[in-house]
């Protein structure tokens, strides 16, 4: 028998009893001990495997391998190697003692001949495969959803253009990338190695899930508070939302916005209204108008980082992860791009950008704790019921 190192030992514990329970459809306990040899030629170690079960079916006893529904994983050094290697959905040959057949035939090399490295890659891969779904999901809601809206809007409710086209852009290429650069170097999960390998058919890198979740709960609440933004930021300038709504071509043209006051008179039922029209030339609306943009420009990029916070996990409290110092500075650079946008009169004068107003940043960034504090109870949800609703409809 060869030889077994510590890290194989390790290996070999951790995954012998989910591959064998998996293998024979077992449902019970299953322990694997190591038991140590001593001979003169050094330390030996073998497998004892102990099986202790109450329902133990085997329905095949003589399965064919190519009928199960698992993937193959076959090692080898050797020629004879060679065709168990050329078979399996995974030939794995030796980079240090293996043979240059055994090396063409496998579909991989392990160059340190150390079967941990082969769990280390598929922990790595996991890790790669969470990292893109959380960038994924920060970048839909403000990149693809929230901006479809004010298009939508403009086109069938008859508003002003709520997003510059250029404003638009600058979320796509520059305060979104910050954040999902940020999201890249996230750590693993607790529960990462725990979990049943993937339904490659099925489990794709954007489901409808993903869909449900970047969209009607994170987008839906962006665009909420955006749009709230916009209108309110109008409001104070002298337009309400009525004025607003199907306006179409008559925007850009005198708008007479008139206000009624009712005045009571010795808190009797009797009231006296007055009304006051005020006309807002066009220079005056399209002013107003590139601050509301530009009110809804910094509502989308502060809830994106609470959006941002929100997606670091999956199942895990976002509080319970270490935070990479990285992702910080990513979300000080969002910050810093909105500045530079919104207050460098380069922008202001060719980009008809108005600078931001001090509540365009904390009304956001007040409601946009309903992002974050939402999905912490969903993860909850789905941490104390791993079989409810709440784990299943989990991206």
């Amino acid at each position: 028998m060869d030889r077994v190192n510590e890290p194989s030992v390790i290996l070999y514990k951790t995954s012998a009893a989910t591959s064998l329970h998996r293998y024979f459809g077992m449902n019970g306990v299953l322990c694997v001990d190591v038991v140590e040899i001593r001979s003169g030629s050094g330390r030996i170690c073998y497998f004892r495997i102990c099986i202790r079960s109450d329902d133990c079916s085997f329905l095949d006893p003589d399965p064919d391998p190519n009928k199960l529904e698992v993937i193959k994983f076959s090692p080898g050094d050797g020629v004879n190697d060679a065709p168990a290697l050329k078979a399996a959905h995974l030939g794995v040959a030796m980079g240090v003692c293996g043979s240059d057949i055994s090396k063409e035939a496998a579909n991989m090399v392990l160059l340190d001949d150390n079967f941990v490295t082969i769990v280390n890659g598929i922990k790595q891969g996991r890790l790669l495969f969470d990292n893109l779904k959380k960038v994924v999901c920060y970048l839909l809601p403000a990149g693809s959803f929230s901006e479809i809206l004010p298009v939508l809007a403009c086109v069938f409710l008859g508003l002003p253009q709520p997003l510059s086209a250029f404003l638009m852009i600058v979320i796509c290429i520059g305060t979104d990338v910050c954040g999902s650069l940020g999201l890249v170097h996230e750590e693993a999960e607790f529960d990462l190695m725990t979990r049943p390998p993937r339904d490659s058919k099925n489990d794709r890198l954007v489901n409808w899930r993903i869909i449900l979740f970047t969209y009607c709960f994170v987008g839906t609440i962006e665009s909420t508070i955006a749009f709230f933004m916009y209108f309110y930021t109008m409001w104070l300038g002298g337009i309400p939302a009525d004025a607003l709504l199907f306006a179409y071509e008559n925007w850009g043209r005198p708008l007479n916005v008139t206000y009624y006051h009712a005045n009571y008179a010795n808190f009797s039922d009797h009231h006296v209204t007055t009304f006051t029209t005020t006309v807002i030339d066009p220079t005056a609306q399209q002013i107003l108008n590139a601050k509301a943009q530009t009110a809804f420009f910094v509502s989308l990029v502060v809830t994106q980082l609470w959006s941002l916070l929100s997606v670091r996990t999956r199942f895990q409290s976002s509080l319970r992860q270490k935070f990479d110092r990285r992702l910080l500075w990513y979300m000080v650079g969002e910050i810093g791009i909105v500045l530079l946008i919104c207050y460098l009169p380069f922008f202001q004068r060719t980009m008809n950008i108005e600078p931001a107003e001090w509540y365009h940043f904390l009304i956001p960034a007040l409601l946009g704790s309903t992002i974050f504090g939402a999905d912490e109870l969903r993860k909850l949800l789905a941490r104390k019921w791993p079989d409810g609703i709440f784990k299943r409809l989990a991206w």
